[in-house]
């Protein structure tokens, strides 16, 4: 297994109910959303996991693709439906693309955005070490991040490694805000968690040190012009 880099940002969705969310969710990206929740069973003599979608509701968007607002919480229907905000996490995705490229995850008090990195964490750090043949390919990526980011109503994100020192962060938004979650990241990693957009602006190339470690960094976007529509 390879260590992914993974952005985590606020968003401003409803967390009182599914349904809410899900009409948010139909609104910001122009798109039919049916709601629900897996159920999961064992057939056959292998007992082979049989995953089924229980839909809830839909929001219904005429001539629009549909996406799916899942629940993964393993709560029941009754217990979504009366406490949906004590325990948020719900992946976002097109029909059929269940954990691909269209696969969001909400959580309390942030979001964990669709756009991966092909370059994984390795490459991605290393592009702050000098490493500058991929830079392009950072900044389309966070050119992604940052469209979707605004769309759900933030305006910043952190990325982490999944599998490295701040993997922590990974589930935190589950129960602490985001600003929490950065207060800890610097906490703990000091000058190896780099506010992205400052360092593009202000460090030349030459002066990009190959031996830092960053374990984190912080992206407000401010370095890039949006041009993906």
């Amino acid at each position: 297994m390879g260590h992914d880099v993974i952005p985590i940002a606020q968003h401003n969705l409803p967390i009182h109910s599914i349904k809410e969310m899900a009409a948010a969710l139909s609104s910001v990206f122009d798109c039919t959303v049916q709601f629900g929740y897996t159920i999961f069973s064992y057939k056959g003599d292998d007992e082979q996991e049989q995953a089924t979608f229980i839909e809830m509701g839909k929001v219904e968007k005429v001539g629009t693709e549909t996406r799916i607002l899942e629940d993964e919480t393993g709560r029941t229907k009754e217990e979504i439906e009366n406490h949906f905000s004590q325990d948020i996490n719900v992946q976002f995705y097109s029909e059929g693309d269940y954990d691909g490229e269209s696969s969001i995850v909400v959580l309390k008090h942030a979001f964990r955005p669709s756009p991966k990195f092909d370059g994984r964490w390795w490459y991605f750090r290393d592009v702050f070490n000098g490493y500058r043949l991929l830079l392009d390919d950072v900044n389309k990526f966070r050119q992604l991040v940052k469209q979707e980011v605004h769309k759900m109503g933030g305006n910043y994100c952190v990325y982490i490694d999944d599998m490295g020192a701040s993997s922590y962060a990974y589930y935190m938004p589950e129960t602490k805000h985001l600003n929490e979650v950065i207060e800890k990241l610097q906490a703990d990693f000091g000058d190896d968690f780099i506010n992205v957009s400052h360092f593009m602006r202000e460090t030349p190339a030459e002066a990009f040190n190959p031996k830092k470690n960053f374990q984190a960094f912080y992206d407000d976007f401010a370095d890039l012009n949006l041009s993906i529509a």
